[in-house]
């Protein structure tokens, strides 16, 4: 699996603290290894058609699509 992140992504992930960037690092190394895992959450996006999303922290989720 590859994963791609728009420059959104990356203006947005540079203004958050170490502190979740930290935590999205080690979502991001599950979701490579196993995108199943139960702690990442994972959840479909109603109003984004085929869009998934997976859980940082209670406040923050990262959308994707396979």
């Amino acid at each position: 699996m590859k994963i791609i992140k728009t420059s959104d992504f990356q203006r947005t992930f540079s203004k958050i603290s170490k502190e979740i960037q930290g935590l999205y690092k080690k979502q991001e190394k599950r979701l490579l290894e196993n995108c199943k895992d139960p702690r990442l959450h994972i959840k479909k996006v109603r109003f984004l058609e085929y869009a998934l999303s997976f859980r940082i922290t209670s406040r923050y989720r990262v959308f994707f699509y396979f």
